[in-house]
């Protein structure tokens, strides 16, 4: 080329086509041979991790009852069944579409299949392709990758163990998945990848018409930025503030380091998973960065605001719902409320059936958020009542104070808990809704601590006398007029109401029971104001005690 008279443009093709070509297949050879294993390492975390959750979640008594050929048939089957779905489907994602689970047990000294999501073995039937690892994971009890291959593929899975109420190890919980995933994870990443040296190539051979100096220069300061890349930094931008095809070199690589960003981003959603059975808010109190690293002991003290919430009459209206027509119900109504609480800076620790306990690092969000639940439900009831189901009711205590958060249990099996008497406090104030007829119930102490900046409509209810805390309890019910004629009536008597508290706290009897007996005569429905009268008359036959502050026992 060049023993002849050549435009410059071949003499810089020829000259530097090979070193770029080659420069470019190094970078994207070493680019994938860095990253690729990391992302492969991450997926066997992430996999392992989803075996240990899953296997906390399988009922060991329901293995135990799996003890022939037949019992496929039974409903122990049916239900574990049910968990393993549930596990792989949870987030009806459709990546976790491509898992598979699998339960096995150990009897005769052999691995043998309890039940699996594909229905491709026979109950009790012998694994033909156990692994040392479903042997070690049952018995050690640890968490471990391993690979087969049946007349199907060839799987890469995490086996966990799972335990009885008693502790014992009755079984291994398998999830993984067949290659044809981690193939599909490789052939997204080579495609990324080529893609950007196809990108590079192309734009190169798009500089015919640039000096070789600035070529050259150019090539410098893109190859420093992929020795970033090759380090780890995907963050990196390539920022060559030319408008030529050197510039769009520099978005191609561009281009790659996002697709590298949001293929390895897809890979770490799946540990949003697991703060679905750990909140990620409990996690950060903990000033963890993973609910890979909580530990037994792990704990903090807050002053937190806790919200408990229950469906009124729950046991009779179950009893007349099939326990599916049951688990439909409450997740109906439990996917209307979790929402809110989010949307209120809160978080669920934990359901118990029907129930719902949040926590908040604010009262005004508290009481904001249950406001905003009972409005909720008044939609809900709607449906309810449009799809001919009779309407439900709830009840919502709030509470705020010092509470420990920590992690309880032991290797094996670990629980995010709350310790602290102000969480019963809101739990009782939550049961006393039912005998003052209101939907929300909040203590003095929530509204001192930022309650009364929420907005919502208060009234008091008096004072109760709260065992092992010294002294009284003062309550507040949150009304919400929207919501029903009842509570519009009792926002417009609020101020009569609260008078006629004021004057009952003072022993001022007479002039109290004349008050809530008017309250009661324009809304029969307002029980509290019936109770208080109630509470009148009969001070005024037996006398006021001895220094008398309205304080009354719990339930009276």
């Amino acid at each position: 080329v060049f023993a002849k008279k050549t435009s410059i443009i071949i003499q810089d093709i020829a000259t530097f086509t090979p070193l770029l070509v080659i420069s470019i297949i190094v970078t994207a050879a070493t680019i994938y041979g860095h990253i690729y294993p990391l992302i492969e390492q991450e997926y066997n975390k992430r996999l392992m991790a989803l075996a240990q959750l899953g296997a906390k979640r399988i009922d060991g008594g329901l293995i135990e009852k799996i003890t022939g050929r037949n019992d496929f048939m039974g409903d122990s089957y049916n239900l574990l069944q049910e968990q393993m779905k549930k596990i792989i489907n949870d987030n009806r994602d459709a990546w976790n579409s491509k898992f598979t689970a699998n339960i096995y047990r150990l009897k005769n000294d052999l691995i043998r299949i309890v039940c699996d999501t594909a229905y491709f073995y026979s109950t009790m039937e012998p694994f033909p392709y156990a692994t040392p690892e479903h042997y070690k994971s049952y018995a050690t009890g640890a968490t471990l990758i391993s690979e087969y291959i049946d007349i199907a593929g060839r799987y890469r899975v995490a086996t966990a163990p799972i335990r009885n109420a008693a502790g014992e190890i009755v079984g291994v919980f398998e999830i993984g998945s067949d290659y044809y995933n981690l193939a599909e994870i490789k052939n997204i990443f080579l495609y990324n990848l080529s893609r950007g040296v196809a990108i590079a190539l192309v734009v190169y051979f798009s500089l015919l018409a640039v000096l070789s100096y600035f070529l050259l220069v150019a090539i410098r300061v893109l190859r420093n930025m992929v020795n970033k890349i090759t380090s780890g930094d995907l963050e990196i931008n390539v920022a060559l503030e030319r408008a030529d095809e050197l510039g769009d070199l520099g978005d191609g690589i561009n281009y790659m380091t996002r697709s590298l960003r949001d293929y390895i981003k897809h890979i770490m959603e799946l540990n949003a998973a697991y703060f679905r059975f750990v909140p990620k808010n409990f996690v950060d109190l903990l000033g963890k960065e993973s609910v890979l690293s909580v530990a037994p002991g792990d704990n903090v003290s807050r002053n937190m605001a806790v919200l408990f919430s229950d469906i009124r009459a729950f046991t009779s209206l179950s009893e007349k719902m099939t326990p599916q027509e049951n688990f439909n119900f409450i997740n109906s109504y439990l996917k209307r409320m979790g929402p809110v609480i989010r949307e209120n800076s809160g978080f669920i620790d934990k359901y118990i059936g029907d129930a719902i306990m949040a926590l908040f690092e604010s009262a005004e969000r508290a009481i904001g958020s249950a406001a905003k639940m009972i409005e909720k439900l008044g939609e809900y009831n709607l449906h309810r009542k449009n799809s001919g189901y009779e309407p439900i009711s709830i009840g919502i205590g709030i509470h705020f104070g010092p509470l420990m958060l920590g992690v309880v249990g032991e290797n094996e099996r670990i629980n995010a808990t709350v310790i602290s008497e102000d969480v019963n406090i809101a739990s009782r104030l939550e049961g006393l809704c039912k005998h003052f007829g209101a939907y929300i119930i909040v203590s003095g102490d929530a509204m001192a601590a930022g309650g009364n900046a929420s907005g919502a409509e208060t009234r008091p209810l008096g004072k109760i006398a709260a065992h092992g805390r010294g002294a009284s309890l003062e309550l507040f019910e949150v009304l919400v007029p929207s919501y029903d004629e009842r509570s519009r009536l009792k926002s417009e008597t609020r101020a009569a109401f609260a008078d006629a508290v004021d004057k009952f706290n003072g022993a001022m009897l007479g002039d109290a029971l004349a008050i809530f007996a008017e309250i009661s005569k324009r809304n029969p429905e307002d029980r509290a104001a019936s109770l208080f009268a109630k509470k009148c008359e009969e001070l005024l036959k037996t006398g006021v005690p001895e220094g008398f502050d309205g304080t009354q026992e719990p339930g009276e």
